[in-house]
């Protein structure tokens, strides 16, 4: 039992987990922040509870898979190059893009 189907136990196994649930956290926190219309003037009168948990939960997942493997950073490459194709697409369709702000400071606070 040293090693699972995608490599040994050590930090293969974790290396999948949080690149996984980092992914997973960051997709339903778009989803929840697209469709209850999240933006920092009505944050405090609309309930955000699910894009502020699944923001915190990607960062700190995220967090965990840079701790655990430095090629994580690629991912966050991947990351910063879809929140700033976004933010452009956002911005000229005159779409709220308060967001992806929002969500780019939960994935990345890890750093600071």
């Amino acid at each position: 039992m040293n090693r699972s189907t995608l490599g040994f136990v050590d930090h293969h196994i974790a290396e999948v987990l949080f690149s996984t649930t980092t992914c997973v956290f960051l997709i339903y926190a778009l989803d929840a922040a697209k469709s209850l219309g999240f933006t920092f003037s009505n944050i405090k009168q609309q309930n955000h509870r699910p894009t502020l948990i699944y923001g915190l939960f990607c960062g700190i997942t995220f967090g965990l898979f840079v701790l655990i493997w430095q090629g994580a950073l690629m991912f966050g490459a991947i990351f910063l190059i879809f929140f700033i194709t976004q933010l452009f697409i956002d911005r000229i369709n005159n779409n709220s893009t308060d967001y992806l702000l929002f969500l780019v400071g939960t994935t990345y606070i890890h750093r600071h």
